[in-house]
């Protein structure tokens, strides 16, 4: 009996872990001319900045020459994408992300920042951020506790 109530509380714990996804929705062509800079400000209610994360970003070249982009959450590089390809023919472009630490409970800022300034130009068409909230330590013990209850009703 003690098995199947250990199993039901990680089941219930489990189920309490599911993924919240914070979207741009679709830009269009969004173009940044000049290899210059594009800001976002998503808002995304965080019980901790620990969650596992990941940023997605749809984009593409919109003129030559290839433009590198560097990302940035919050003030923090998590890496570059190179826009080398069309955004509407052959592209887009899809790029992801590790921001696993870096979200904040509350207003949030991602920067992208072309690095070959007053050259080509490049599209940021959607940008999607997913993180699993990870539970508190009050709500694992909660947990805990009422699979004891429950186990102690059966005997």
């Amino acid at each position: 009996m003690r098995t199947a109530t250990w199993g039901l509380a990680i089941a219930m714990l489990a189920g309490t872990a599911s993924a919240d996804i914070w979207s741009s929705g679709d830009l269009g062509n969004n173009v940044i001319n000049d290899a210059g800079d594009f800001v976002l400000n998503p808002v995304l209610n965080m019980p901790s900045n620990s969650d596992p994360a990941t940023m997605t970003v749809i984009y593409g070249l919109w003129n030559s020459p290839d433009v590198s982009v560097d990302a940035f959450v919050n003030g923090n590089y998590v890496g570059t994408f190179v826009a080398d390809q069309g955004y509407i023919s052959p592209g887009p472009e899809v790029a992801v992300f590790d921001i696993s630490g870096l979200l904040l409970d509350g207003a949030n800022t991602v920067l992208f920042t072309g690095n070959n300034a007053n050259d080509g130009d490049y599209v940021v068409g959607q940008v999607d951020i997913e993180f699993t909230p990870v539970p508190t330590p009050a709500g694992v013990a909660l947990l805990g506790l009422s699979g004891l209850v429950a186990g102690r009703r059966r005997r």
